[in-house]
């Protein structure tokens, strides 16, 4: 059996990040699926997490995933503020008599 651990430690130095864990890239790749959309449930079973308490200590949650939240959060209330403001001048236009309308 080869033992790569010696080289791991040379190319993360020559990397610049010479306390980067192989293990490390579990993490990172659970991370960078989620950002890409991809589901907890899949996430999970590509990383080999048999249990989801331990995906949960995988999935790290930092202030630009809450950031992110936020502006989907004020992006959909703005697309119902104008879905809103639209339906309610469609009922005003049909409540008006055709000669208003013209």
């Amino acid at each position: 059996m080869i033992d790569i651990r010696k080289t791991w430690r040379k190319v993360c130095v020559e990397a610049g990040c010479p306390n980067l864990l192989f293990h490390d890239l579990r993490r990172s790749a659970a991370r960078n699926l989620r950002a890409a959309g991809v589901s907890e449930t899949v996430i999970q079973k590509v990383g080999g997490w048999q249990t989801n308490a331990m995906f949960k200590r995988y999935a790290i949650v930092d202030s630009t995933d809450v950031s992110d939240a936020l502006l989907k959060l004020q992006r959909h209330r703005e697309v119902e503020m104008v879905n809103r403001a639209a339906e309610q001048g469609q009922e005003q236009e049909q409540e008006q008599p055709v000669s208003r309308r013209i």
